[in-house]
């Protein structure tokens, strides 16, 4: 039987003209029959001859991005698996750079935003883009390896990015082209935000439907509205090549080379961790052009797998989930089960990774920082210069980009090497380097002596919501450390279209209430205001340029998706999407009464960096202010102060 399924599987592809729709698929089911056929004991020769029928597939002229995508997915999953054979690692690289060239035909576009995620899902991208990092850290190409990591992550966000990348440069030279670029990339970036359309979801409430007309008509206003938008894909494709045949332009809102992302490391080493189901390593982009790599042999994917896991199951027994920020149930050992979390992630990571850039940040203005005589974990001391700590931003990858790698550490005070991550660097996190470099290219001038707008939104009676008492509090101590230009709304002042429409006024926003992610649809996720909720598919539609900073003081704001790890759908990655170069968010559920806490020792610090005329560094200000909620609450008191986090620049 299977003889005969391969001879038909040939004849199939040699009735094939090439050029034919078809022929890919054929190709691709050809390439499978060899591959089952030799399931027992593979050799060479059938081996080339799979692989073969994989690469023609993807490369064909002709054929669905579906079928060839999956084809150059088969071949780099057979690569990997099959190391003993000759030439391993030109063919593996070969074929994981044929899953980065389709995956943009792929994921078009043309197609709604939930429809992308969800065909990412469905064709498990993220472990393919890893595993091609992995397979160019083994050819000992780090550069390749960051730049995969950088082109096959956080996909979606990348492209509506890109919808709204700055055109100084081609306005200069092609002034019309430039406004045909923007006026497409804005209609399509409107028609891609989800216009919450009727939906039927029975039998039965058709059939009982009176409105049947409505139906109709919505059902034919939507597939206008998608024939729209494949149309303005199409013309937007059509303008980028035209645009990359200029002299000068031929890179135009290509995937950022490692020369384009080393100003993404100007204020500290940034570290990318790749866990991938074969080897696990931190490629660190510590210096413009270099990148330095760190494997990390005791880590694993299944061991990130259990700490998420375990953290999960910690978060839920420590919190009952009501649509309230976090209504906290005692369990027992709670302490004791985040101290083995934290202890594991600075034993098998954080530490290791410290150690090694021990001699690579030297660049930085604020060394020493670590020598390399302090060998890890135990004999770690922290070292700075004066009172600043080096700042390093984490990048993390697959179930590690759940986890708190700036709280990770040693707590318990009768270990002699009790140590922690925040004794040694202030930190920060970001989806992708893209989103740095997307936060430099426009910075926000502070003029001395001015301080800048602060909307500042409570909600403490939120109708359909469970009241957030403290909020007027948190509110109140935002106010007083700009008071001359901040703005509160609350209660039925804080509506829809009145915060929408003050955030285009505003530098900064402060939002003190409920908020909603939706994984399947990240632009609908939502804060809720008086009278509905602000989606990000709206505030992304926003103009302003001088967003700067939004401290979203709701819960989960940066929790991700388990199912879309490498996609970051959370709402502070759509905040910086949006356009604004910091966020501060929370990694699961808060306690109201330590929203004004923290608020304060926040602002406070802010409000003192703009008055000494530096850098903002929100980072830094958040490191002191959850040092201060910590101090307040109890340093083993994890699940208040560690779910603080910062994003961006």
């Amino acid at each position: 039987d299977l003889d005969e399924a391969l001879a038909a599987a040939r004849r199939a592809v040699e009735l094939t003209p090439n050029g034919h729709a078809d022929r890919p698929f054929y190709l691709l089911r050809l390439g499978l029959s060899v591959r089952r056929s030799q399931s027992q004991s593979p050799d060479q020769l059938s081996f080339n001859t799979a692989y073969r029928c994989f690469m023609d597939a993807a490369c064909a002229s002709g054929g669905p991005p579906d079928i060839k995508l999956e084809a150059a997915l088969v071949a780099s999953r057979m690569c990997v698996q099959c190391p003993q054979f000759d030439q391993f690692y030109e063919k593996t690289l070969r074929a994981h750079a044929s899953v980065l060239k389709f995956i943009p035909p792929f994921i078009w576009l043309g197609q709604s935003i939930s429809r992308r995620f969800s065909q990412l899902s469905a064709m498990k991208i993220g472990p393919a883009i890893t595993a091609a990092a992995s397979s160019a850290i083994c050819a000992e190409n780090f550069s390749l390896a960051l730049e995969w990591l950088e082109e096959g992550r956080n996909i979606v966000w990348a492209q509506l990015t890109r919808l709204r990348n700055p055109l100084n440069d081609l306005e200069a030279h092609d002034p019309d082209l430039a406004h045909s670029l923007r006026a497409v990339s804005s209609s399509l970036e409107e028609a891609a935000r989800p216009s919450n359309p009727y939906t039927i979801v029975s039998q039965r409430e058709l059939i009982v439907q009176r409105h049947s007309q409505f139906i109709v008509s919505s059902r034919i206003a939507s597939e206008d509205k998608a024939r729209k938008q494949r149309e303005l894909a199409g013309k937007y494709e059509n303008l980028i090549a035209r645009i990359r045949r200029i002299e000068g332009f031929e890179g135009f809102l290509r995937p950022h080379n490692i020369a384009e992302l080393a100003v993404t490391c100007k204020d500290g080493p940034v570290i990318v961790i790749n866990v991938d189901q074969s080897r696990c390593d931190a490629l660190v982009l510590c210096r413009p052009g270099k990148v330095v790599l760190v494997p990390l042999p005791s880590f694993s994917l299944h061991i990130a797998l259990n700490m998420r896991s375990k953290l999960n199951a910690h978060l839920t027994g420590s919190f009952r989930y009501r649509d309230e920020r976090a209504v906290r149930i005692e369990s027992q050992n709670a302490a004791e089960k985040m101290k083995r979390i934290l202890a594991l992630l600075w034993r098998l990571v954080v530490a290791p990774i410290l150690a090694e850039l021990g001699d690579e940040v030297t660049y930085l203005p604020y060394v020493p920082f670590m020598r390399r005589e302090f060998t890890l974990p135990l004999q770690l001391a922290a070292c700075s210069v004066g009172d600043r700590l080096p700042h390093v931003t984490w990048c993390p990858t697959g179930p590690l980009s759940s986890l708190p790698l700036h709280a990770a550490g040693i707590y318990d005070r009768t270990d002699p090497g009790a140590r922690k991550a925040s004794d040694f660097i202030v930190s920060s996190y970001t989806p992708s380097l893209s989103a740095l470099v997307a936060a430099r290219a426009q910075p926000v001038r502070h003029i001395p002596g001015e301080d800048p707008r602060v909307l500042v939104v409570s909600q403490p009676q939120t109708p359909g919501q469970a009241p957030l008492p403290h909020t007027n509090q948190e509110a109140a101590c935002v106010c007083r450390h700009f008071p001359s230009t901040a703005t509160p709304l609350d209660d039925t002042s804080a509506t829809v279209e009145t915060v929408f429409n003050a955030m285009a006024q505003h530098e900064w926003v402060h939002l003190a209430c409920h908020g909603t992610q939706d994984p399947q649809s990240p632009t609908g996720s939502a804060f809720f205001l008086h009278d509905g909720r602000l989606e990000l598919s709206r505030i992304m539609g926003m103009t302003h340029a001088e967003a700067e900073l939004a401290v979203l003081s709701a819960c989960q704001t940066a929790k991700g998706s388990d199912d879309l790890p490498e996609e970051a759908v959370h709402l502070a990655a759509g905040m910086l999407a949006a356009g604004y170069k910091s966020v501060v968010a929370t990694m699961w559920s808060i306690a109201d009464e330590d929203g004004p806490v923290l608020s304060d020792a926040l602002y406070a610090a802010l409000k003192r960096n703009l008055e000494a005329g530096g850098e903002l560094d929100v980072a830094y200000a958040l490191h002191e202010a959850a040092g201060k909620l910590r101090e307040t609450v109890g340093e083993t008191n994890f699940m208040r102060w560690v779910p603080f986090v910062h994003f961006g620049i």
